[in-house]
């Protein structure tokens, strides 16, 4: 629970079959690294579990972080989808030659609710990668570390 907003595990559960369905649509397949510019709440939630059953892996990007920062989290580690808010889109960087897909989960939510609410059949297996999280690192640049 985020505030007043709710969802019972089930509703997660079909909210994140459809997203994983349109990410697979996208053409994520296990160990890409779909980046979540999303705030924390629901959205975060459902999205992350989204990735997983996509058979991705997650990098968070929080859009509370300098557009420098997450310029260079999105270029390093290779994300080519992206998952955001109408709310958060305004500060998500465009790094140069990328070519990111943005998939804005309110804008495209109709899109999104008419994908199937079935488990997609991902063949996601233990050595797949979960996540890619960026430390602070030594040298000011941040570094990715896949789990």
């Amino acid at each position: 629970m985020v505030g007043d907003d709710r969802l019972t595990y089930a509703e997660v559960d079909e909210r994140a079959n459809r997203l994983a369905h349109h990410l697979i649509d996208l053409g994520v397949v296990p160990d890409d690294l779909v980046g979540i510019h999303v705030g924390r709440g629901l959205d975060l939630v459902v999205a992350a579990v989204a990735v997983h059953k996509a058979g991705g892996a997650y990098v968070p990007l929080d859009p509370t972080y300098p557009a420098d920062r997450l310029e260079h989290m999105i270029a390093d580690s290779g994300t080519r989808v992206v998952l955001t808010t109408t709310a958060d889109l305004a500060r998500l960087p465009r790094p140069d030659g990328s070519d990111l897909t943005v998939v804005v989960l309110d804008r495209d939510a109709e899109r999104i609710a008419a994908r199937p609410g079935t488990r997609p059949g991902t063949a996601v297996e233990p050595h797949h990668l979960a996540y890619c999280i960026y430390t602070s690192g030594s040298t000011g640049l941040p570094k990715g570390v896949l789990v």
